[in-house]
């Protein structure tokens, strides 16, 4: 059984992740992060959560990929710029550059009220413990120099926004062709920023597809 880490994107609990698990068939060992309610309001950079990691989840464990949700699949990558034996991060809605405004929407429409309060609900909860210079850092982050530092597999999936031209979608994230190049790239249908709740089948399916075998996207 491959062991992963999940990591959650800013202020998100892994609650994200619980309509997701149930379609993970065979079953991952799949570690779920709380971030650390005290120490958020000192984290003002995404190096202050890869350190606070590093100390408490990475030192001393093994884990075959790295799994993160927005904030997370960023905070995954400057991780692995520095710990060369992580060998797989797969980056959900994660944006490593600053995107379009293409991608700057929560939910797929379709996706029911009550799922839409329960989003809501929790974010405006969290955020109350997330530094504000946190936020507007992540607004202007750019890791592209990041990735020529990176040893392992890199895969980012994508909800599809209700399109289905992929190269259109691609072309909406901005990347240049070297990014491109070093990073699968994959879309899930039916899906906006939080892909794992709103088509969670799917999602899973993409995993799986990318664990057994890491080109896939």
């Amino acid at each position: 059984m491959k062991t992963g880490l999940g990591l959650c994107g800013y202020a998100c609990t892994p609650w994200i992740w619980h309509r997701l698990t149930q379609y993970l068939t065979p079953p991952l060992d799949l570690q779920l992060v709380t971030w650390p309610t005290a120490l958020l309001p000192h984290f003002h950079t995404v190096s202050d959560f890869v350190d606070w990691l590093i100390q408490d989840e990475i030192k001393n464990h093994h884990y075959d990929f790295i799994l993160g949700h927005s904030m997370g699949g960023i905070v995954a990558i400057q991780m692995a710029a520095f710990l060369p034996k992580i060998k797989q991060v797969i980056l959900l809605d994660s944006f490593i550059t600053p995107p379009s405004r293409f991608f700057q929407n929560l939910f797929e429409p379709s996706i029911s009220k009550e799922l839409q309060n329960q989003i809501i609900n929790m974010l405006n909860l969290e955020k109350e413990h997330y530094s504000p210079r946190l936020a507007d850092a992540l607004r202007k982050i750019n890791l592209s120099g990041l990735f020529s530092q990176l040893h392992c597999q890199v895969t980012a999936l994508y909800g599809d926004r209700g399109y289905s031209d992929l190269k259109q979608l691609a072309s909406q994230l901005r990347w240049s062709s070297e990014l491109l190049d070093k990073i699968a790239l994959g879309f899930v249908s039916n899906a906006n920023h939080f892909p794992m709740l709103e088509n969670p089948q799917a999602t899973a399916e993409i995993l799986l597809k990318i664990l057994n075998n890491p080109n896939a996207g």
